[in-house]
């Protein structure tokens, strides 16, 4: 269809909104435009990053997701009026088969993605839909919510893709501080963590002896030591019920015990997923503990007027659900085992600071299977013309520049 793109960008998995006055300020008459027909799309992947293998199928290069437009149905977009929607980061938690699982993006720091304004203002763009939800349900009133903390400094020996965080020596420690909301007394907590063996010499394999704790440096013991030997990797993990979280500032410490001078390991992530009270107050996501039954959800404090749930589950085809006035909520799971919602507030929300309109774009100069070359030349577009001669030496040839690449793939 025709109509304007506007791109924007988001780094990290949260609720967003496009003010009506960030778009009053890009487009001409804007009010004269039906906010029913506005679109928001992401590439294919959803911002994530595309699998490392071969023979893939060249998949459609933009998904439209869903969006709530406050204000939308009298056909005017005007002050007060904004787009909500859920942006997916290029790294964070998808469901997977056997649960949740961090996707870490080293590629990519942010997911490029468009607002779509038709010219056809009798198009309809994907809104969230509004769940059929059960009468009754198990009663729950507390989720399950994961944090997970990489912060891929380092690039060992300059291997591509193998980020790590920062060194561990000998006989010291590093802190891992979590801010935590309203942890649910007596629920499992779950930790896992990676590490990636190192020496300060390139000739010696040092030994390394890893232990976590919980408070300080010398509180007690979190699960077995990690020990090991050489530059591999090694992974920890634990699940108990006996430590007992604080509601804000939690401080995990990592030590190293070991005794050989050489030992440098590195942390590569820290992951741990936790029982959380559900309850109105700041924006947060979270996981059901029991899979495949009707649930009623109780959210304690006092409803905002303005909350909402999600189910976030797939990014792309978001369910919301009715939360009625003492705080409860029936809702059927929709997909497969693993369900995982968003709670938040239209009033607290990641605002969208940023939109470039774009001209004369085309999404499928290079998508075309008719199109035919011997010889194709990758580079910026503003090489192209540089490379005319060698273009007309070597044709039938393209000039496949790096901007129109990303546009498409």
């Amino acid at each position: 269809q025709n109509g304007m793109w506007l791109q924007f960008f988001v780094n990290q998995d949260a609720i967003y909104s496009i003010e009506f006055s960030l778009l009053d300020s890009l487009v001409d008459d804007i009010q004269e435009f039906d906010p029913r027909s506005f679109s928001i799309f992401m590439g294919n992947q959803l911002g994530r990053p595309i699998l490392n293998s071969f023979n893939q199928p060249i998949l459609d290069n933009l998904i439209e997701v869903s969006v709530l437009i406050t204000g939308e149905n009298d056909g005017v977009f005007n002050s007060g009026d904004k787009i909500i929607f859920y942006g997916h980061g290029p790294s964070g938690f998808d469901l997977k088969s056997e649960g949740i699982e961090w996707i870490q993006n080293v590629y990519f720091s942010s997911n490029s993605c468009w607002l779509f304004i038709p010219d056809n203002e009798q198009y309809r763009g994907k809104r969230v839909n509004l769940a059929e939800q059960p009468n009754s349900g198990i009663l729950l009133d507390y989720g399950i919510s994961s944090h997970h903390l990489e912060s891929d400094l380092i690039n060992l020996e300059a291997s591509g893709i193998e980020w790590v965080g920062n060194p561990i020596p000998s006989g010291g420690s590093q802190p891992i501080v979590l801010d935590l909301g309203k942890p649910k007394l007596g629920a499992y907590t779950s930790i896992s963590a990676r590490f990636r063996g190192h020496s300060l010499t390139k000739s010696s394999l040092p030994s390394h002896q890893l232990s976590l704790t919980f408070g300080s440096v010398n509180g007690e013991q979190l699960g077995p030591l990690t020990s090991w030997i050489g530059n591999s990797s090694r992974q920890f993990s634990l699940v108990t019920e006996s430590i007992n979280l604080n509601e804000g500032v939690n401080i995990f410490y990592i030590r190293n015990l070991s005794t050989d001078n050489d030992s440098y390991p590195y942390l590569d992530y820290f992951e741990i997923d936790y029982g959380r009270e559900l309850n109105f107050g700041l924006n947060y996501e979270f996981q059901t503990p029991i899979s495949n039954q009707d649930l009623r959800l109780s959210f304690s404090g006092e409803k905002p007027s303005d909350i909402r749930l999600w189910n976030i589950s797939d990014p792309a085809n978001i369910i919301g659900y009715e939360i009625d006035d003492e705080g409860f909520c029936n809702i059927t799971p929709h997909f497969n085992d693993q369900n995982r919602y968003s709670l938040f507030s239209e009033s607290n929300l990641n605002s969208i600071k940023v939109l470039t309109l774009l001209n004369n774009l085309s999404f499928s100069l290079l998508r075309q299977e008719n199109l035919q070359a011997d010889y194709i030349i990758v580079g910026p577009d503003r090489f192209r013309n540089e490379a005319e001669d060698l273009l007309s030496l070597r044709s039938p040839s393209i000039y496949a520049n790096i901007e129109q690449i990303y546009l498409e793939f």
